[in-house]
């Protein structure tokens, strides 16, 4: 009877593990990505410049003119308004990378990574065309090697004496007597040769006296007379033989690729299609293309005061000539694009780039003497931000330079035993080139115009690209995040399960809002779909019942409605915690460079490893493919008609794409589905969206914390609210949560005195006492009852700020002191706010206590 009973168990469970098998494939439709990459300038008429004539206006716009030198690649913009100019090169500077309009980095099989500059590769050796183009140039840039400067691909590193004897000394002397070589250059040449070759102490041979390569004279040096003597490619295949070295690759690169230079009104456009980069060996694969790296530089006799603008965060400014000994040029990428390369690791830094934005700023603040904004309008997914500083000793570098480069193909070195091991074998893991238009935009300003004009114009810009007008409030608001359906660990006999309880029910959540009546509210209430926090696969709508019953959540909703309170519902479609029986891991997830399925959790803080490395117990999710994400939202907007607007606390900030071997999907390809799903999404819904990239911004009714602090860089200077300012006018954002913080209350309420900004709070109706020895540890003082009076606090005083001053929309913001700013508001009051830990006497005499703000112009 038993046997009988066990084999009906097993059987069943085949039956389902069949059933299940059988299920993803159909469940989940996959979606082919096509993405149109659009051939820029291909209907307009080119005309071929002599590349040996004089500069000349390439192009002309209101105020300003594009000049171009055929002869050195060299590009000027003038601004025939305010008198300013701005170079592509360091003036006065015979350094090849301080000339160059590009800078390019290819691998090539042998997994190395080689590193060429426009100026050396290409216009010293005059292989490009220059072609006038509407309203400015097409460059054709051939980038090659010249003459071949591999030196082991042509010479060997042992040789006889034999050979050196009767094939490189007396071939010289032949050659001289020849007259085929002048006495000079027998003599430069015999030189060389006794210094590249020395008579071995161990070996009856010569062999090379470097390392590892001669430097590139001796190498051009060599060459040349390996040519003379006529030593071969034979002769070294023997001596190799001979003496057991192996062999270079005789492998030559050569790049050919269009660089298109035009001006838009007065602002200026640089483009390099990926497209049309043609490689002449495809033994090497372009990696990585700096865009105008030396536009705007400078070095420490040229610019005295200068900053740089950095979209760390908020925004910070990095004062030029401030090199700073054993400190790394800050280098980061854009949209967090390096997140598979080090997910395992916690973020080294505390904020991200999130803006696709850079600038230069000659002069002291305040006293600025011009200044440009480069936007990235394509290409921000692979994205990076470069800098470098000079310094005023002689222990740095001499120049100041920030640009962004972008990378054509992806890789990584993977390690054999994992990214944990202590062993470093790895192995090397590579994208094809991406098709992508690089683009930058430059914005030029004259004097007195720094941080405020640039984000002024940025924000002008994206208000056209997002078909916004601005608008500003009169009063004051708070936001709540509020917890609902979390998971936890409970135990029956022993034995560990994941439990699901309710921290926030729909009843408790109104009587909450109930509580706070009167107050200028929205709320994003997290847990309440799919599953709860640790949702299943998002292509459903299905309100979790442990938050309560559809009456009582109706109740809430309505209740939200006559109150004039928006309410969202958190959901990440791009995520999935609880496996269900439509999606299959291995199938339906995003893999790393490893072509393992990415497994995300947080991070162990003591160690800074993914907390799933050290904890068994730890909850972990896996994101959808971008090939899947489609369907899962589709099936969900097919049910979620009756929850209103929806909170998208990831699916903004996420970097998307999937490195999976057979099928891998660029960032530009997971960019593209991700734009879809929040069009999608927003066409039926309205959407609060949590600290995005700014491509996604524009589909937000409301942007969440966004933070007033950058990363905190050593070689920061000032922390400016570039982020912040930009947002002003085009969507209401708030802060971060004011009580889960290390800061005091009034830091957020300075931010909304300083900026406009809405406070946030995090908030459950239940103790969090609850959570103890959860994944949700990190949600401490959030119990409402403790928090209503600190909520209570801070809405009144933001509304005596707005009281006073009248409105959000600010009109200037400028720098005073070390964390210290000052305001102008449309209605003419200024505002000064002191966030430093300390009291502050300003050049005018006004005080300013540790924290806190005061008014100017209020009537």
């Amino acid at each position: 009877m038993k046997k009988k009973v066990i084999i009906g168990i097993l059987a069943v469970l085949a039956l389902g593990v069949a059933i299940y098998a059988g299920i993803p494939a159909i469940a989940l439709k996959k979606e082919n990505i096509n993405r149109n990459v659009e051939t820029v300038h291909a209907d307009e008429t080119q005309t071929q410049v002599d590349i040996t004539g004089s500069e000349f206006v390439a192009a002309e716009g209101e105020d300003v003119k594009l000049y171009f030198n055929p002869q050195t690649m060299g590009l000027r913009v003038s601004n025939a308004k305010d008198g300013t100019e701005w170079l592509s090169y360091i003036k006065g500077s015979s350094s090849s990378a301080d000339k160059a309009l590009l800078n390019i980095s290819f691998l090539g099989e042998d997994n190395a990574l080689y590193t060429w500059d426009s100026d050396t590769y290409c216009t010293a050796l005059q292989s490009y065309e220059v072609y006038k183009i509407d309203n400015g140039i097409k460059i054709h840039m051939d980038l090659n090697q010249g003459e071949s400067n591999v030196f082991y691909a042509y010479l060997p590193k042992k040789m006889s004496i034999e050979r050196f004897e009767n094939v490189f000394k007396k071939g010289l002397e032949d050659a001289k007597s020849a007259g085929t070589i002048s006495e000079d250059e027998y003599n430069r040449y015999n030189t060389t040769l006794g210094l590249v070759y020395k008579k071995s102490i161990t070996e009856e041979c010569y062999a090379v006296t470097y390392t590892g390569n001669p430097p590139t004279s001796a190498t051009k040096q060599m060459i040349a007379v390996a040519n003379i003597v006529g030593y071969n490619e034979e002769m070294l295949t023997e001596d190799a033989d001979t003496f057991g070295f192996t062999l270079a690759d005789r492998q030559i690169p050569e790049f050919n690729l269009n660089l298109y230079l035009t001006l838009e009104g007065d602002e200026l456009v640089a483009e390099v299609p990926t497209s049309e980069i043609v490689t002449g060996n495809d033994y090497f694969k372009m990696q990585n293309i700096e865009v105008l790296p030396n536009m705007g530089a400078s070095t420490v006799s040229q610019l005295e005061d200068g900053y740089f603008l950095i979209p760390d965060g908020c925004g910070a400014l990095m004062a030029v000539n401030g090199y700073v000994s054993g400190v790394p040029n800050y280098k980061r990428a854009f949209y967090d694009n390096d997140y598979f390369s080090d997910y395992y690791y916690m973020e080294e830094y505390g904020e991200k780039l999130g803006m696709p934005v850079f600038g230069v700023i000659y002069g002291a603040l305040d006293k600025e003497k011009q200044s440009f904004l480069a936007i990235i309008e394509e290409g921000a997914q692979t994205a990076i931000m470069n800098t470098e500083l000079a310094s005023t000793g002689e222990d740095g570098a001499t120049n100041n330079k920030a640009f962004a480069s972008f990378d054509t193909s992806q890789y990584m070195r993977v390690k054999v035993y994992g990214p944990y091991s202590d062993n470093s074998a790895n192995y090397l893991v590579s994208t094809d080139v991406m098709n992508v238009n690089l683009k930058i935009r430059y914005q030029f300003f004259g004097k007195k115009q720094g941080y405020y004009d640039m984000a002024s114009s940025y924000r002008d810009y994206l208000a056209d690209k997002w078909g916004r007008e601005l608008s500003y409030r009169d009063s004051a608001a708070v936001h709540l995040d509020v917890y609902g359906a979390l998971d936890v660990t409970d135990h029956v006999l022993g034995i560990p399960y994941n439990k699901t309880i309710s921290m926030t029910k729909y009843s408790e959540l109104e009587a909450m809002l109930k509580e706070l009546e009167g107050k200028n509210m929205s709320v994003s209430y997290g847990g309440a779909l799919n599953g709860g926090a640790n949702n299943d696969l998002n292509d459903k709508c299905s309100l979790v019942s442990v938050n309560g019953s559809k009456k009582e959540f109706n109740s809430l909703k309505a209740y939200a409605e006559n109150n004039g309170i928006d309410l969202s519902l958190s959901v990440s479609p791009e995520r999935i915690y609880d496996k269900s029986l439509s999606y299959r891991a291995n199938k339906h997830s995003v893999r790393d460079y490893g072509n393992l399925v990415a497994t995300i959790s947080g991070y162990d803080t003591a160690r800074g490893l993914l907390s799933g490395s050290v904890n068994a117990q730890a909850t972990y999710y896996e994101l959808v493919s971008p090939k899947y994400l489609s369907d899962v939202v589709n099936g969900f907007l097919k049910k979620s008609g009756n929850v209103g607007d929806l909170y998208l606390g990831t699916m903004g900030n996420q970097y998307y794409a999937d490195y999976k071997n057979s099928a891998m999907i660029s960032p530009y390809d997971g960019e593209k589905v991700l734009l879809e799903n929040f069009e999608a999404l927003s066409e039926n819904h309205g959407l609060v969206i949590s600290d995005p990239f700014f491509v996604y911004a524009g589909y937000g009714k409301m942007l969440t914390d966004i933070s007033r602090e950058n990363s905190g860089y050593t070689t920061f200077t000032y922390s400016v609210p570039f982020k912040e300012l930009v947002l002003n006018g085009l969507v209401d954002y708030t802060s971060k949560q004011v009580n889960m913080s290390s800061k005091e209350e009034n830091y957020f309420v300075l931010q909304a005195a300083e900026l406009g900004a809405i406070p946030k709070y995090t908030l459950t109706y239940k103790s969090e006492d609850l959570l103890k020895n959860s994944d949700y540890t990190k949600l401490y003082a959030v119990k409402f009852d403790n928090q209503k009076e600190s909520i209570d606090r801070v809405y009144s005083e933001c509304e005596e700020i707005l009281s006073r001053v009248g409105t959000t929309h600010i009109t200037g913001h400028k720098v005073l002191a070390e964390n210290v700013y000052e305001t102008t508001y449309e209605t003419g009051v200024v505002v000064k706010t002191n966030y430093n830990l300390y009291d502050v006497t300003l050049e005018d005499g006004t005080k300013i206590g540790a924290l806190d703000y005061c008014f100017e112009g209020v009537n």
